[in-house]
Parts: C-alpha cells; sequence; structure tokens
C-alpha cells in the first residue's frame, strides 16, 4: 500500500483527540473521511490515486451502513458521517474523490467504528497554513504558497496577508503553531501485518 496523506487540525490536538505527532511515530488511529463527489463503480478492484495535499480518488466498497455513517474499503478502511444518499448501500462499489484525515469525531462513534483502528507509521509532517486559510474560505482551488491573502478586516478594510509556505516539521505543536489554528498533513505508512 501506498503512504497516506491525512489531515489533522490543531483543535483535535487541543481537544484531547490526539497527543502531538513526530516524525517516526507507530500510532494507531481511524481514518475518516469527507467525499466532493462520488458515482456508481463496477465491481472492481481497490483503487487509490493521490491528487494532493489530503485528496484522493478513489474505487472503494461499502462495507457498512446506518442511519448516520458508513465505512468504505479502499485498501484501507474510513468511514464518513452523515451524508447518506441512496448510492451508500452496503455492498455497493462507488468512485469518490475524498479529503481524508484523522478522526474528527474523538471516538465518539468508536463502538461502531473500532475495528478501523489501524497502526501507522508517521514518514512525515508538513504545517499548511496555505491549505488552512483554504479551507476556512471554503474554496475548491489551491492557494499556492507564496501568494497573497486579501481579508477584509474590522470596518470593511482590506488587510493584504502574505502566504506563507507549507513547511517540514519533526513534530506537531498545536498550541503554538500558526496561532493554534495550524493544519496538518501527517504522511503515514500503514503497518503491515495489520487486517
Amino acid at each position: 500500500m501506498i503512504p497516506l496523506n491525512v489531515g489533522l487540525d490543531a483543535w483535535m490536538i487541543q481537544e484531547g483527540c490526539y497527543d502531538n505527532f513526530c516524525v517516526g511515530d507507530q500510532v494507531d488511529f481511524v481514518l475518516e473521511f469527507f467525499p466532493r463527489w462520488m458515482s456508481h463503480s463496477r465491481p472492481e478492484i481497490h483503487e487509490v490515486e493521490h491528487l494532493g495535499n489530503c485528496y484522493y480518488r478513489l474505487r472503494a466498497r461499502i462495507v457498512y451502513r446506518d442511519d448516520s455513517l458508513w465505512i468504505i474499503e479502499a485498501g484501507f478502511r474510513a468511514f464518513c458521517f452523515g451524508q447518506i444518499n441512496p448510492l451508500i448501500r452496503r455492498g455497493n462499489w462507488i468512485e469518490l474523490e475524498v479529503y481524508l484525515g484523522l478522526d474528527t469525531k474523538c471516538g465518539a462513534y468508536r463502538d461502531r467504528i473500532a475495528e478501523l483502528m489501524a497502526p501507522y507509521q508517521v514518514r512525515s509532517i508538513r504545517r499548511d497554513t496555505a491549505f488552512r486559510r483554504m479551507m476556512q474560505r471554503q474554496e475548491n482551488q489551491a492557494i499556492s504558497p507564496g501568494s497573497r491573502l486579501v481579508l477584509v478586516g474590522a470596518g470593511g478594510a482590506e488587510q493584504d496577508h502574505p502566504m506563507p509556505p507549507a513547511a517540514e516539521v519533526e513534530a506537531t505543536d498545536a498550541w503554538d503553531d500558526d496561532g493554534g489554528r495550524a493544519h496538518y498533513v501527517l504522511q503515514c505508512d500503514p503497518i503491515p501485518g495489520f487486517g
């Protein structure tokens, strides 16, 4: 299996869902996905295509569904809370584009997703300020490092802010990085022999 880039926001560490991460850590966690689009797919093999940052195009099989969450198998397992529609039936094969991150529910549904806990080795950590701002603005296009972002401040005055480039770091520092609002991309290797 290929390494996976998974997103992590600083608040998840601040809330106690996770400890800070370091390069080289071996950790167990659950993957959560957020679909951008999906469609039916013929039953075939799982497919994982990395699109950049934490975005993937997947061919997956739905292995679980209830009224509030569903689980896919795409060579790894991940869950999505909500967003239930007619395509989402156990056994269906779907093609979808997703944002992949760590479980944002802080284990609230562990009784239903406990089997998704899997071990990973943290290969690298990137603090991605531009990505965080892009997500806050809910844009679908990437803001390239070094570009400028114009924000409207109090009283309608425009404030020009430089966009710092993404930075490789040895560890997360959820309380201090980007004023406690950092977004991280963890590149993780699944540990062989699981599942």
